[in-house]
């Protein structure tokens, strides 16, 4: 779980830092060449097996990835309860709220940083779509 935490909050950086470029940047040329791959020792090697390596897609794809992990807490739930977690049941509650509450931010962010690219333009909402679907997916498995 920590893991995934710190994931989502190294992605919800990028969201922010992709939201504020899209909101104050010139227009994209969209003549210009694609950027050259990413090399072994750069942060694109942080990137989840399957998701999409550019900011647009990532975006999407974290905000389906995290959308179907919180889908999944009502139907864990009651396994969680029958858990000792802390030993409070108080406090595991909070905890609980203190993450779905974080969760729901981290969603806005996503949606915010993906409309704004796509209102300059930027964007591409059906593939969007398919990016969220893929993330969602992630936890079909399960």
């Amino acid at each position: 779980m920590n893991r995934l935490c710190a994931m989502t909050r190294v992605i919800a950086a990028a969201a922010v830092v992709l939201l504020a470029s899209q909101t104050h940047a010139e227009p994209a040329q969209h003549s210009s060449p694609p950027p050259p791959p990413p090399t072994e020792g750069s942060d694109a090697a942080a990137v989840p097996p399957g998701a999409p390596d550019d900011d647009y897609g990532l975006v999407a794809w974290c905000e389906g990835a995290l959308a179907g992990h919180m889908a999944l807490f009502p139907l864990v739930k009651p396994e969680l309860n029958r858990l000792e977690q802390t030993g409070d049941k108080a406090k595991d509650a909070e905890m609980d709220a203190e993450q779905l509450a974080a969760g729901r931010e981290y969603l806005e962010l996503y949606a915010r940083a993906r409309l704004a690219a796509d209102r300059r333009g930027d964007g591409a909402p059906a593939r969007a779509d398919q990016a969220r679907h893929m993330g969602a997916d992630i936890w079909s498995v399960v």
